[in-house]
């Protein structure tokens, strides 16, 4: 393994950065810069001691790409099923799985990796899958490990070398359980969308489609106009795309906003915001050097502007950011931001679906945010909080995570943490670690040379000293979920045809439930009814009813009891058509 010990590290990186505050920007080509830019008001004396300790064994460090660093922080998964997460990172050639502080794995890669691994159970095997594409100007390849570190079969594919851009989409687009993976492939100045199977072939003939200019983005999934079948959703630089599983673009699409607006790294998230049964469309863009118009926006499923959208970024910042977008107290919440300089100004932003700003919002801090936001319960007081990293980077090279109340009315107590090197684009992860039950905040830094050293990667892992459970954490990684998928809500799309509920007098009550739900409908005929509890995405959890009915009353218990709070799904079948029906679980206080 290429290591230094995190001592060289830090003294080497201290030693050569220049002694002033420094604002880090993404250029066009996807390299890093920085600038000199005044000291914060606020920022005073950097203390000695964070408000949170690293667990033993971290950081960890490793060597960097000199040019091309990590975007959008890194993947925690358990890999073992003992309750503990995993750390998952590709960095420039290597791929590393860390136990704990232990490297349990490595893997060389062919390329570099930028962006995350996607996991999932990908196969239906009960173990999950990782998948992790790489990119720049040689060789380049797409992988698929076992939990073991193992080829899956038919992987690593070759793509003729080109760039694999963004993470990989890990999505069961028909309803068998078996997962597609979505990558994107770049054939200067084109590019291609790929929708595989688990063996690496093509879902179909129809596949893979050609779009007229760089894929920009990780693609999203979902059923975008309420018909019963996943739609992909994807940006190119200069237009916006929706796509049916036969490769053709959906009525309306392609957007075409080029040059007004542009898009790069901001990934679209997909979320029924009026809960009339189709999907919105939500993200940020970039715009062209010679008409700077960068914007928030959100779309309908038919590519028209949602009602109160879109707004202009203020001051014309390009953003690279990528939505949060959840459901909080019964209302959608959606979080976007914008890069500022040194000087304390609105930065960090909440809406309501309506495009009206929460109480407490714009956050007003120095330094701006083009990375993830996060949602967690870091101080154990049942709230979440938003979590975040910045553009600035001080003197003493030390990036940091802020943690803000939910309210947006001020920072945590123990915060900001102050790591060694630039968090910009990144962000945090949370999960269990060490096995402590308790929750631990991970996030990648870095040090930016530019050939003037060795560039290196942190790892760093911060345990908060509050209980973890699931429900501590709602949105804790890119996209808000392993498989990148990026639909809040709703997680699956039937196969087969659609059973039309209201005939059927169906209730499900009480929903929201603590623990039970008793489903109640009236059968027209007999015939044969499959009843099964899936998760938000769209996994089996386990088969509820399965066999032979007469025509009549029938109603059966769906036990949440052993699940952790948040989104599920009842999936009926009878006689060949499905639906779907939504489970809020909740904890009583």
């Amino acid at each position: 393994m290429r290591k230094f010990s995190v001592f060289f590290l830090a003294l080497f990186f201290t030693f050569t950065l220049s002694a002033q505050w420094q604002r880090a920007f993404l250029a066009a080509d996807g390299q890093i810069g920085v600038r000199p830019v005044p000291a914060p008001v606020e920022a005073g004396a950097r203390s000695d001691e964070d408000g949170f300790a690293q667990i033993s064994g971290f950081p960890q460090g490793v060597p960097a790409n000199p040019v091309f660093k990590n975007l959008r922080n890194l993947t925690l998964a358990d890999l073992d099923d003992d309750g503990a997460e995993e750390i998952l990172i590709g960095i420039d050639d290597e791929f590393y799985v860390f136990k704990n502080d232990q490297l349990l794995w490595q893997r060389h890669l062919e390329g570099i990796a930028v962006y995350p691994p996607s996991v999932a159970d990908v196969d239906d095997d009960g173990s999950p899958e990782i998948v992790q594409i790489t990119g720049g100007t040689g060789s380049t390849a797409a992988y698929m490990f076992e939990a073991d570190g193992s080829d899956a079969p038919n992987w690593p594919l070759d793509f003729n070398d080109n760039w694999l851009l963004t993470s990989p989409t890990l999505v069961d687009v028909d309803g068998d359980r078996i997962m597609e993976i979505i990558i994107l492939e770049r054939i200067a100045p084109n590019g291609n969308i790929h929708l595989l199977r688990v063996d690496g072939t093509s879902y179909s003939p129809n596949w893979p489609v050609a779009v007229e200019a760089t894929p920009a983005v990780t693609p999203s999934a979902g059923d975008v106009d309420d018909d019963g079948a996943m739609e992909i959703v994807m940006n190119t630089t200069e237009a916006r795309y929706v796509l049916n599983l036969d490769g053709q673009f959906e009525d309306g699409f392609p957007v075409v906003t080029h040059p007004r607006q542009r898009y790069s790294y901001q990934s679209p998230i997909l979320a029924d915001l009026d809960d009339d049964g189709d999907l919105e469309i939500i993200g940020a863009t970039h715009s062209d050097n010679q008409i700077n118009l960068p914007e928030f926006y959100v779309m309908q499923h038919d590519g028209s502007d949602y009602p109160g959208w879109p707004m202009p970024v203020p001051g014309q910042a390009w953003t690279f950011n990528t939505p949060t977008v959840a459901e909080i107290d019964g209302s959608y919440r959606i979080f976007m931001s914008r890069p500022i300089d040194s000087n304390e100004a609105d930065m960090l932003y909440c809406w309501d679906k309506d495009g009206n700003l929460f109480p407490g919002f714009p956050i007003v801090k120095p330094g701006g945010l083009e990375g993830i936001i996060s949602l967690a319960d870091v101080d154990g007081d049942g709230e979440q909080e938003i979590v975040f990293g910045t553009n600035l980077i001080d003197p003493d090279g030390m990036g940091r995570i802020h943690a803000y109340e939910l309210d947006g009315t001020g920072e945590v107590a123990g915060f900001p943490i102050h790591t060694y090197g630039w968090t910009f684009l990144n962000g945090a992860a949370f999960g269990d670690v060490d096995g402590n039950d308790t929750l631990d905040l991970v996030a990648l830094s870095y040090t930016q040379t530019f050939n003037q050293g060795i560039d290196s990667t942190f790892i760093n892992v911060y345990n908060l000293g509050v209980p973890y459970t699931e429900s501590s954490v709602l949105w804790g990684t890119y996209k808000g979920s392993n498989t990148r998928q990026g639909l809040v809500g709703e997680a699956i799309v039937l196969a087969a045809p659609v059973l039309e509920v209201e005939a059927l007098n169906l209730q499900l009550f009480p929903n929201p439930t603590s623990a039970f739900s008793r489903l109640s409908l009236e059968l027209p005929a007999a015939g044969k009814v499959q009843l099964e509890l899936l998760s938000v995405e769209g996994k089996h959890l386990r088969s509820v009813y399965q066999g032979q009915r007469p025509a009549g009353p029938w109603q059966v218990d769906l036990d949440l009891s052993a699940y952790p709070a948040g989104m599920y799904f009842a999936r009926l079948q009878i006689d060949g058509k499905s639906a779907l029906i939504r489970i809020s679980k909740v904890t009583r206080k």
